[in-house]
């Protein structure tokens, strides 16, 4: 299919994007096989960068690209930040030296545009919040670039309501939905492994949050996050620890969505769960959906979401 055909595709279309690792073994197979006519855009994990603006990883491949384009998805590469993290790490470089940030939008600007992908999901985390104006300017550079070759760029952000403010106080969510393309909104986790035991993102915490952002930043520039994985609290002395748990596998054994006794507690979401979501994107007109990610989501999750994102679902 031709670039601009897929672009214009998109443009009416509610984006149905499928988060990826960066091993690719699976991948062709999977754009070809279950994620083929259910998805639109496809996110693999193919960058993450130092505080230096140095890369740990920048992957690509020319034949995952034009697989993807050939079945009607575009690519957005997950570009991601590595690290040290925390307040104690003060501002990376590559957010507040000019010079590193120049040199680190140019060379990814240029990456971009030598894959021919349509554009990339900017996914940083875990920085102190004294640093937040510092990823809007990074943000601001970077969709700037991305714009001068005509491609997209998009900021993952953490829900702002009832969530961890040592996280979401990195993310100025009104400057970035102004700067960026869009925004996804990651609501997940509500409980993780920091929180202790609890739903991964309970219906109407997703709400709590939803309405909350869409007073921020324009409905049609968010995108939901959805998780599609869940955790294992496993009890041991005082503390709980956790592992994840795919939804394939817990749908495959037909597991309840919760489990709980005085040692271990199960919490995921289900398929159900997850297309039950799409009533908040409808509602509060929003662009479409993520999800976290292909792999440990059920494969029959992609067609629920796309039937229930179909204008005739509404």
């Amino acid at each position: 299919m031709r670039e601009r055909d897929i672009q214009a595709e998109l443009k009416t279309a509610p984006i149905v994007l499928a988060f990826m690792g960066e091993k690719l073994e699976r991948g062709l197979s999977a754009v070809l096989g279950e994620l083929g006519g259910n998805v639109n855009v496809v996110s693999p994990h193919w960058v993450r960068f130092n505080a230096d603006g140095t890369f740990v990883t920048k992957h690509g491949s020319m034949v995952f690209i034009a697989a993807a384009h050939e079945a009607h998805m575009q690519v957005w590469p997950l570009v991601s930040y590595a690290g040290p993290y925390g307040s104690s790490a003060g501002c990376p470089a590559v957010l507040c030296e000019s010079s590193v940030r120049d040199r680190f939008v140019e060379e990814l600007a240029q990456w971009a545009t030598i894959l021919n992908v349509e554009g990339l999901v900017l996914d940083v985390e875990n920085v102190s919040a004294n640093a937040k104006n510092d990823l809007v300017r990074l943000t601001e550079q970077l969709t700037a670039a991305m714009h001068q070759q005509q491609r997209q760029l998009w900021a993952a952000v953490f829900p702002q309501a009832d969530f961890s403010p040592t996280l979401s106080g990195f993310h100025d969510v009104t400057a970035l939905g102004g700067i960026a393309d869009g925004i996804i909104l990651m609501t997940y986790d509500q409980h993780s492994p920091y929180t202790g035991p609890g739903p991964i993102a309970a219906y109407d915490w997703v709400e709590c949050n939803v309405a909350d952002i869409v007073r921020r930043v324009p409905p049609h520039r968010v995108v939901l996050g959805l998780a599609g994985y869940g955790y294992r609290w496993t009890k041991q002395g005082d503390r709980w620890r956790t592992s994840v748990v795919t939804t394939h596998n817990m749908e495959q054994q037909a597991m309840p969505t919760q489990q709980a006794s005085d040692t271990v507690q199960v919490w995921w979401e289900s398929t159900e769960n997850a297309v039950g979501k799409i009533s908040l994107v409808q509602q509060y007109r929003l662009r479409g959906v993520a999800v976290w990610r292909h792999g440990l989501a059920h494969p029959n999750l992609w067609p629920a979401l796309r039937q229930a994102l179909a204008p005739d679902a509404r």
